[in-house]
C-alpha cells in the first residue's frame, strides 16, 4: 500500500520521465498504474459515509491549509466544479470564472476550486470551522470586490 501524498509524487514524477522523453515511460504504462492507497481516516469529522467514500477515490494529496488546518487536494482539469460541489453538498458563497468557493455546515467542510486545483477543508471543531468562514468570507469581500 502507498500513501496519497507518495501516490501523487509518483504521478508527477512518471509525468516528468514522459515529456522529458525517457525511454519506457510512456502514457500507456502511466494509466495502467495502480497501486492500492491507503484509506483516509475520516472518522474524526462529521461527514455521511458515502461522502466518506467519494472523498477518498477523489483526492489524491493530504496537506494542511494557511492556518493548520486538514486540507486534501485534487485536481480536476475537466470544470467540474459545481458537479463536486454538488456531490460534497456544499452551498455556494462564492463563484466567477476562475474562482468557485463553498461550505458544507453540517459536514464541517470547506471546498474551493481555482482553475482546476481542488481544496477540500474538514473540521471537526464548530468555532475553528466558523472562523474560518468568516475569515475566508472577509479575504474574498477585500480582493473580489
Amino acid at each position: 500500500m502507498i500513501s496519497r501524498n507518495d501516490y501523487h509524487k509518483a504521478l508527477e514524477n512518471y509525468i516528468s520521465e514522459i515529456y522529458k522523453g525517457t525511454p519506457g515511460y510512456t502514457w500507456e504504462e502511466y494509466y495502467k498504474f495502480n497501486p492500492e492507497i491507503i484509506p483516509l481516516d475520516l472518522s474524526d469529522y462529521p461527514i455521511p459515509t458515502e461522502m466518506k467514500k467519494f472523498i477518498n477515490r477523489y483526492f489524491d494529496t493530504e496537506t494542511t491549509d494557511r492556518n493548520g488546518n486538514y486540507m486534501l487536494k485534487a485536481f480536476d482539469p475537466g470544470r467540474n466544479e459545481y458537479a463536486l460541489a454538488n456531490k460534497l453538498g456544499v452551498t455556494i458563497r462564492k463563484a466567477d470564472g476562475y474562482n468557485f468557493w463553498g461550505v458544507n455546515n453540517d459536514a464541517m467542510l470547506s471546498y474551493s476550486w481555482t482553475e482546476g486545483d481542488v481544496y477540500l477543508t474538514l473540521f471537526n471543531d464548530k468555532v475553528k470551522f466558523e472562523l474560518e468562514i468568516r475569515e475566508t468570507e472577509d479575504w474574498y469581500k477585500e480582493k473580489c470586490a
